[in-house]
């Protein structure tokens, strides 16, 4: 009987869980990493309770829990730090980026292939099916699909800082036009941070520089935060919103996470759209060989695009202005 091969390409959140849930005995899986010796910054991912449940599946969520936060309280503010929204935490884990992608690498089956490789061109690979693992900036939909993906307009910088008592054990974000910060409890104990902003910069120092002062009037649990973020442990990036597409599969080639539905990350839910992907789509293989994606498909085209145009409409209406809020504030009855 011959095996049919499969070629995962990027070892992100999204390949790495497909590698792990690919049953063994049904496909010969090569996994290409571009950079498989990249330190990640542990800044935290949320992991909603779906997610968590594909953890459970692929033999990991203990390690996930243990090394996780959640918070008993959320909180939304505007600029000059009057409450908008608050109440109890929504029921999600905050998990270090570090924690996730290394205990999803563990959990990949000594039998898959791991290929140190940068892909150019996907009509080279071998593979009787080829998985875009490849994030935002994927080749493989930007070859096969002849697909770029949108510019948000907005770039993010996120870090961590070891001292907790910056996130008082409360998740908390501020919204103003000029962008938005959120300030949570993380694991270590320690504060995990994010900010938007409107304008570019050359680097995660000169980002750091252009948030301060963009900050500047916020509140003083804002300012404590930009002040003790240090560019080293900084991260600096693009925010990147996939095209509407009408398919997931063309051919032997098949899109998933950031591939697929890159999202703006107001909503939290990147990670955990990635999660499903990768249980869906190994749940389909598994039953059905290649022709399973198909059936993946079929599951998974509709709800990502959903939750990636509900982060867009969120990021809008973060920097909407004053009246937005005050309707917020009202239908909330925030005190």
């Amino acid at each position: 009987m011959v095996v049919p091969t499969l070629t995962i390409v990027g070892a992100g959140v999204c390949g790495r869980a497909l590698a792990a849930l690919v049953h063994p005995d049904r496909f010969d899986v090569t996994l290409i990493e571009q950079r498989p010796d990249r330190v990640e910054l542990g800044t935290a991912f949320g992991i909603w309770p779906r997610a968590l449940r594909v953890l459970q599946t692929i033999g990991v969520a203990d390690r996930i829990r243990a090394d996780s936060v959640g918070a008993a309280r959320g909180e939304l503010y505007d600029g000059t730090g009057r409450r908008l929204a608050a109440g109890a935490g929504p029921g999600i884990l905050l998990t270090p980026r570090s924690t996730l992608l290394a205990a999803l690498a563990e959990a990949i089956p000594s039998s898959v292939r791991r290929v140190r490789a940068r892909v150019e061109d996907p009509d080279t690979l071998d593979g009787d099916l080829v998985i875009a693992a490849d994030g935002a900036r994927s080749v493989i939909r930007r070859r096969i699909w002849g697909q770029e993906p949108r510019s948000a307009g907005v770039w993010a910088l996120r870090g961590v800082l070891a001292d907790p008592a910056l996130a008082e054990g409360v998740a908390r974000e501020y919204w103003s036009p000029s962008g938005v910060v959120g300030i949570t409890p993380h694991a270590g104990p320690s504060t995990n941070w994010y900010a938007t902003l409107a304008e570019s910069a050359p680097d995660a120092a000169a980002a750091l520089v252009v948030a301060r002062r963009t900050y500047a009037t916020h509140p003083e649990q804002v300012r404590r935060v930009l002040d003790a973020a240090s560019a080293g442990q900084t991260a600096w990036h693009e925010i990147l919103e996939a095209r509407s597409t009408t398919q997931l599969v063309s051919g032997r080639y098949v899109l998933v996470g950031d591939a697929a539905h890159a999202m703006s990350p107001h909503l939290g839910r990147g990670a955990c759209e990635s999660l499903m992907d990768a249980a869906v789509l190994a749940r389909a293989l598994n039953a059905a060989g290649p022709d399973g994606a198909r059936a993946y498909q079929r599951s998974r085209l509709v709800p990502p695009q959903l939750i990636r145009m509900a982060g867009s409409g969120v990021r809008r209406l973060a920097v909407s202005g004053p009246t937005t809020y005050g309707v917020l504030r009202a239908l909330t009855r925030a005190r």
